[in-house]
């Protein structure tokens, strides 16, 4: 008697022809006369976690003076984030608070400590991960080295207003006075 057990031999592991088992996903193959689709896919409207989290992010490094502000939509180009927001800082100093800000802020509205941070104590790039966005916060002379903004040219551009935030990258203001109380 063995003590390695006999592995199953080839017809016992495949499912038979016809049988019951569950199959992988269906594919299509495209036939010779047919292109594949061409142009970009329009992911629909960004959803309530993606908004959540870009109001986060961009709210905050206004608050701190970050200039040039872009959020880039990757959904469906790349695998780990769904939104870039890209800014500029003129200083390490200001660079190492937008990173402290931003991950206290995170913590703040209950999302725990961002999945990563990195390079706030480079003094060129910082780099936080809340997971679906991915904010980058560059020293002044650095963002056109890493060129993320030319990297990502042919991604669509998301517009602050889309967000629900003002051109200054600011929640509007609510007015919470009713209207029948005005002189």
């Amino acid at each position: 008697m063995s003590a390695i057990p006999e592995s199953p031999s080839a017809d016992e592991t495949l499912p038979e022809e016809g049988s019951d088992a569950p199959a992988g996903p269906t594919i299509e193959f495209l036939s010779p006369d047919e292109e594949a689709p061409s142009g970009p896919i329009d992911h629909g409207p960004l959803d309530d976690t993606l908004i959540a989290l870009g109001q986060l992010a961009i709210t905050t490094m206004s608050a701190l003076r970050a200039e040039d502000i872009t959020v880039i939509d990757v959904r469906g180009r790349t695998s780990y984030c769904d939104m870039l927001v890209l800014c500029t800082v003129v200083s390490e100093r200001q660079l190492r608070a937008a990173a402290s800000q931003l991950v206290s802020h995170h913590r703040n509205v209950g999302r725990g400590r961002p999945l990563g941070v990195e390079g706030q104590d480079s003094g060129r790039w910082a780099l936080i991960d809340m997971g679906d966005v991915l904010v980058h916060v560059f020293c002044e002379p650095w963002r056109g080295y890493y060129d993320l903004d030319g990297l990502w040219l042919d991604a669509p551009r998301v517009e602050l207003a889309e967000l629900g935030l003002t051109e200054d990258g600011q929640l509007p203001a609510t007015d919470d006075t009713p209207a029948d109380a005005e002189e």
